[in-house]
């Protein structure tokens, strides 16, 4: 599963949003500079754009004056406007008082938080600017008279000068907060009691063996010469010619780190961030905490292992005043891990080109299908798919938008829908420099908020997104692990959204359904539990439930946080106040709960079912040889797996009391002595041994369907809201797998800590989850649109669709109608299946996808949907994700085919234009002309890469 480009948090500190329109008008911004700048500079004319080094790229990249114009760019530009200008605002001459230097640390920490959020949510955009230059290199080449094979080195060497600008700029920004916080180390040691600027270093990696880390009490720097991914040397000619740029020309004074015996204070080795240094990072193997790092070596070989992080102590009491205690000074995880997301995209986009499609584009040039202006255009791109050219246009801002990789609706069908929004609508960032890791929270959340326009997501399911469905937007998974913390992660891509230091180690995560709290039970003898809220992460209340046992279970309804610890008791506690409102003396060290939350489970020596509201004993299922171990119910209530030592079972649950021996679908018992835990999903029932290994059994009958394994001790296993991902907790973090067919997906392991709990920032079963995405808001009669609505953190609900008519869209037919009616074991009348089932009023209420499958579960016949005619998706795209030609070929034949269905649905709109509102540009009249905007719409979009379905706007 891959992560597509998704909305990103801006907010550069807390209270100062930047919003993606913003940044993507940025973005765009510096993108219409650069082609600007390249198309009119003197020196790139006779070269096609491509420049030996950083001097021509950065030229008239930005002037002072448009940082004051446009603060929104100040982290794009800043590190090209002047090198001068940072070296300059450091003061080297900051008045040695404790409490000023603690303000000038606190200010540094700001500036440069602003930096790594700005700059950070701005490259996350720039692969599409990376094409533009690659595209503005190859229609030079062909203004030119080259051939393809130059354009084609062409187009991959823009992409590379293009990420040099801001691999400059971040190296810059960094070492110029290293340089302010080397002059208030230096003046801080003339204090009368001292005020160092420190780290921590770890002497050839071993974590026994620390040493202290800092800069030099005399203020020393170093020349460094800094060698860019690409290969450009930043030499001291670089910039000669360029205003902005002072007589240091981009060479950097880096200042010295000294490594000290932590015990005596000896000099162990000293140098600054050189080459090599910046060549050593690794993102994740930090001997302490399992993160980045970077190696320092000496000329005796020795490694001194940092993740360069510098910190300050308190200048008073932090608890009367929180700006007077110890504060992060400088997080070079977070500056270095930008350095490196830099080198990795420049790499991505070279990647996505190859000569041969190259050659399609000189052949479409060539024909006069296509014009260099058009393929460097992105405005044009816009204005062939939206079917105008007013910026103001709420068509026009919607094909804009579809340019950045979302997915979205195929408008050859789709004009529009109703959605209704329960979630964020925005995100803040916790900038606060003593937390482990930058926190960012969901905010401005919505309750049930109807929208109407168009819906852009990412990562859509394989099955598109369909009318009456509900899809989990931007699910948060949380875990607790060994190393004491508490980690909140994107359940689709494995992305830390924050992560939480507990007292102890987090033994179960429990939230609360459509409720903004998060439980966690702390594995110490008190058995804490505490009630967080996950929107800022703030305590609400703590309970101490055990005197003497560690709790490891733990589960919540709408209602209540229910704990327990095997050999004592389960209790349950009020959500809202943490009083206690039931006791039972069923207990174990796994819970679980029903579908609809009304039935505790609690495998004790039997599987113990308990009513969740009052604890009193509902059924027990005691058919397993050995203890129980865990047990689940199936979302749709009807199947229990419960697995012991030995065995699994599954059975069927009955209407009324519980399930009994003669209820059993199948047993599994080949697991000899291992300890089992099961989870279900409506298909599978998916079993997890101590010793690593995963199965996947067909509910009904058992047959197995996959067998893999990650890694012993398992802990916790759990299905993501959809029912498409396991989620396994164990001995080396989490690990997520398809549930379709046993694959990895990806495994979460900051810490590389064993993972005890797991649990999801939507509870009640989705039919879906998509990534963050953007919902374009055009209003009704009644009511303005928004505009662009940013969904992260929630559930969506697609409501109806309509097309260019206005028409409601379905996916049943009358052929649907009589193929339900043929089917054996449903009954010979539609108005019959209509009286069985309480959900339908009339046949007009049977109108999706999702109301056939409910009909075929209602008369058992589920493994008959083959034989049902429905329509296609409704949400759907192209599946090509690279610059191959031959990928989208099919696709473009496809998109003539719609295109002259349209023309005879809706008519000829006169002049030329085809009926589609889409102007002319001389390739001829009426479908000719439309044909020939086809053929430009795929070729220019291909170009970049996106996955659309490049079809023009259509309606009025």
């Amino acid at each position: 599963m891959s992560a597509g480009p998704q909305p990103t948090d801006h907010e550069v500190v807390p209270g100062c949003s930047l919003t993606r329109r913003q940044a993507l008008q940025a973005a765009a911004a510096v993108g219409a500079a650069s082609i600007g700048t390249a198309a009119s500079s003197g020196t790139v004319a006779a070269d096609g754009g491509v420049v030996n080094g950083l001097k021509e790229a950065v030229t008239k990249a930005a002037t002072t004056v448009a940082i004051s114009s446009n603060p929104a760019s100040l982290a794009v530009f800043v590190g090209a406007i002047a090198v001068n200008e940072l070296q300059n605002s450091v003061s080297t001459s900051i008045s040695a008082d404790r409490h000023i230097l603690h303000q000038h640390v606190h200010n540094e920490i700001e500036w440069m938080d602003s930096h790594l959020v700005n700059f950070g949510n701005y490259m996350q955009d720039t692969r599409p600017i990376a094409s533009l230059e690659a595209r503005h290199g190859m229609a030079t080449a062909w203004e030119d008279g080259e051939n393809s094979t130059t354009a084609y080195d062409y187009a991959l060497q823009r992409i590379r000068q293009y990420y040099e600008l801001p691999e400059f700029n971040n190296l810059h920004v960094g070492n110029k907060a290293l340089l302010q916080l080397m002059y208030i180390h230096k003046n801080g040691m003339e204090t009368s009691d001292p005020y160092p600027v420190t780290g921590t270093a770890y002497i050839d990696g071993v974590q026994s063996d620390s040493c202290q880390m800092r800069f030099t009490d005399a203020g020393d720097t170093q020349t460094v010469n800094w060698e860019l991914h690409d290969g450009t040397v930043v030499d001291e000619n670089a910039f000669d010619d360029i205003d902005h740029i002072d007589g240091a020309d981009g060479v950097p004074e880096s200042p010295v780190i000294e490594f000290r015996d932590f015990d005596t204070g000896d000099m162990l080795h000293s140098q600054p961030i050189t080459q090599d240094v910046l060549d050593s990072y690794d993102p994740e193997s930090h001997p302490l905490h399992g993160q980045g790092q970077v190696t320092f070596t000496s000329d005796d070989g020795t490694q001194y292992v940092t993740d360069l992080r510098f910190g300050v102590q308190n200048v008073g009491d932090a608890s009367e005043d929180p700006s007077l205690g110890a504060q992060r000074a400088f997080d070079g995880l977070a500056w270095l891990d930008l350095h490196d997301r830099i080198s990795t995209l420049s790499d991505d986009v070279v990647s996505r080109y190859d000569q041969s499609f190259i050659e399609d584009i000189y052949g479409e040039l060539d024909a006069g299908n296509i014009t260099p202006q058009q393929v460097r255009s992105p405005e044009g791109m816009a204005r062939f798919l939206s079917g105008t050219d007013d910026p103001a246009n709420d068509r026009f801002q919607i094909a804009w938008m579809q340019q950045f990789g979302f997915a979205r609706a195929d408008m050859s069908q789709v004009r529009g829908m109703a959605v209704n929004w329960t979630g964020s609508t925005d995100s803040w960032v916790d900038s606060d420099p003593n937390l482990d890791a930058r926190h960012v929270y969901p905010a401005a959340k919505v309750e049930n908020k109807r929208y109407d326009g168009v819906l852009f997501a990412s990562d859509v399911p394989d099955s598109g997104l369909e009318s009456g469905g509900q899809y989990a937007v931007g699910t948060i998974a949380y875990s607790g692990c060994g190393s004491n913390t508490l980690h909140a992660f994107d359940a689709l891509t494995g992305e830390t959204c924050w992560s939480q230091s507990q007292p102890s180690t987090v033994m179960g995560v429990a939230t609360v359904p459509g409720q903004d709290l998060l439980f966690t039970v702390n594995g110490t003898s008190d058995g804490a539990i505490r009630a967080i809220d996950p929107t800022d992460g703030t305590e609400k209340w703590t309970v101490t439930p055990f005197s003497s046992t560690i709790p490891k279970a733990l589960v919540a309804t709408s209602d209540a946080v229910i704990v327990s610890a095997s050999g004592a008791s389960t209790i349950a506690f009020d959500v809202s106040s943490g009083d206690q409102m039931w006791s039972s003396n069923s207990a174990s060290d796994s819970l679980s709960l029903s579908p609809d939350g009304d039935t505790l489970l609690v495998p004790d020596a039997s599987v113990v079912a308990l009513y969740a509201n009052d604890g009193t004993e509902r059924w027990t299922y005691g058919g397993l040889p050995n203890n129980a171990t865990s047990a689940a119910i199936s979302p749709d209530g009807n199947t229990m797996v419960c697995t012991g030592t030995a065995e699994a079972h599954a059975l069927a649950l009955p209407d009324s009391g519980g399930p009994t021996t003669s209820d059993q679908k199948w047993i599994k018992n080949s697991y000899t002595s291992n300890t089992a835990l099961a989870a279900v999903t409506n298909e599978y029932g998916i079993v997890a041994l101590a010793n690593g290994d995963l199965f996947a059994y067909t509910l009904s009958d058992g047959t197995q369907q996959w067998q893999s394994g990650a890694g012993s001790g398992v802990n916790v296993l759990d299905i993501s809201p959809d029912g498409s991902y396991v989620f396994e907790g164990n001995d080396a973090g989490t690990t997520v797998f398809d549930v379709a067919d046993g694959t990895q997906v990806y495994s979460y392991n900051p810490d590389s800590a064993t993972t005890f709990g797991i649990a999801f920032s939507v509870t009640d079963p989705v039919d879906g989850m998509i990534a963050r995405s953007i919902m374009f808001d055009e209003g009704t009669d009644d009511r303005d649109g928004e505009g662009q609505i940013d969904l992260w953190n929630g559930v969506v609900e697609i409501g109806d669709m309509w097309d260019a008519n206005g028409d409601s869209l379905t996916h049943v037919s009358d052929q649907t109608i009589a193929d339900i009616e043929a089917l054996s074991g449903t009954p010979d009348s539609i108005d019959t299946v209509v009286a069985d089932m309480d959900q339908f009023d009339s046949q007009e209420d049977i109108m999706y996808t999702r109301d056939v499958q409910s009909i075929l579960e209602h008369y058992g016949v589920e493994g008959q949907e083959g034989n049902v005619t429905t329509e296609e998706p409704d949400y759907s795209s192209p599946e090509y994700d690279s610059f191959d030609s031959s990928e989208y070929a099919e696709e473009m034949a496809a998109l003539e085919e719609k295109i002259d269905q349209l023309e005879s649905e809706q008519g000829s709109g006169g002049d030329g234009d085809g009926g589609l509102g889409l102007p002319n540009f001389g390739f001829g009249d009426g479908s000719g002309g439309v044909v020939g905007l086809a053929i430009i719409g795929v070729v220019v979009l291909a170009v970049v890469g996106f996955v659309t379905d490049l079809i023009p706007g259509v309606g009025e």
